[in-house]
């Protein structure tokens, strides 16, 4: 990736699914974890170097934007077992997948804002952004139980209390990607809820803790290394 560009100003990991063609990915990860978070750590770290490099750059202003969701609250534990197993039907939610992605995006951003700073990229500004209660994508539909009578009712009555448009869900990105608000201010590492509201720590997720965004790195970086050097050994 590194030899496709020598700069990089703006980045959205916004790339997501709701549910996968199969349960597990080809490197045996739970195929939406593996998708909406692990495929962004992937990416992202390995153009650490030159986020690095256009941020010491005069007048340098980079953003890093995640998008992670409301549904992080859902979450009530991380067991790290769940990464590589497909999911039980009839075992919790089949939401539980994508809400645990969503977690984890939350905590990758927390992480990375500090690793950067820690390497002298202040001008690197890290946020996450929670685009709000969406149904325009159609995403929710990959979803079996969303083909049910009462979640269809739900579906509606939720869409017509709190949903937003899709061009209303991008606001809250587009805030983080672009307003120079997040440069002046020196702002990195917050999760951001519709509109360009940034929520104080205490109001996170439970499970939101700096300790747990340390420990999920160090599990992340152990599978993406070692998928690289798998790629590396000669056939």
């Amino acid at each position: 990736m590194q030899s496709l560009t020598q700069s990089i100003d703006v980045l959205f990991a916004n790339a997501g699914v709701s549910k996968g063609p199969t349960s597990l990915s080809p490197d045996g990860l739970e195929t939406v974890f593996a998708t909406n978070y692990v495929g962004h750590y992937a990416l992202i770290t390995r153009l650490i170097p030159v986020l690095l490099e256009t941020g010491s750059k005069d007048g340098a202003d980079v953003r890093v934007v995640l998008t992670s969701s409301s549904v992080a609250w859902n979450v009530r534990k991380l067991d790290f077992a769940d990464f590589r197993r497909p999911p039980v039907k009839g075992e919790g939610w089949e939401t539980d997948p994508y809400d645990r992605s969503k977690l984890a995006c939350l905590l990758f951003g927390m992480k990375l804002a500090d690793h950067l700073r820690d390497r002298g990229g202040e001008r690197i500004h890290v946020n996450i952004a929670d685009p709000g209660i969406i149904f325009g994508t159609q995403m929710h539909l990959q979803l079996d139980i969303t083909h049910t009578l009462p979640i269809q009712i739900y579906v509606a009555l939720l869409n017509w209390w709190y949903g937003l448009s899709i061009a209303e869900g991008a606001l809250t990105s587009l805030f983080l990607g672009t307003s120079p608000v997040i440069a002046k201010e020196k702002v990195t590492g917050k999760f951001y809820r519709p509109f360009g509201y940034a929520l104080p720590h205490n109001k996170y997720p439970t499970l939101a803790s700096n300790q747990l965004a340390e420990k999920l790195w160090d599990w992340t970086e152990d599978v993406v290394s070692n998928k690289e050097a798998e790629l590396r050994l000669p056939s």
